[in-house]
């Protein structure tokens, strides 16, 4: 039985500045997020499949989506994703070719 899903996270790039929200109606501050998306296999294998990179109200989490292009000109800091998640497939497909690979050295 194969087990698999996906799932999603927001991570807080610490970027904030004041602007006027336009869903609250009063200067607030606005926060960077990186949203993402992945695909796992058995919680553990995984690879990401969609990024965006959103400007948030602090206060309702409504906003707009930022070009990759124009991440720079707000100044964030890379961030660095559960290692699993984003090359959790490739590691898999290495694990099985060095099984494969052991099976046949080994079978002769």
């Amino acid at each position: 039985m194969i087990v698999w899903g996906n799932g999603g996270d927001l991570v807080d790039l610490a970027h904030e500045q004041v602007q006027a929200c336009a869903t609250c109606g009063q200067n607030r501050p606005f926060k960077v997020f990186l949203k993402y998306r992945y695909f796992h296999l058995y919680w553990v294998f995984g690879a990401i499949t969609e990024r965006k990179y959103l400007q948030l109200c602090d206060i309702c989490r409504r906003g707009t989506e930022i070009p990759k292009e124009q991440l720079a000109l707000f100044n964030v800091q890379a961030i660095q994703l559960p290692f699993m998640r984003r090359f959790g497939l490739l590691a898999l497909a290495g694990l099985i070719a060095a099984f494969v690979g052991w099976s046949i050295y080994n079978g002769r």
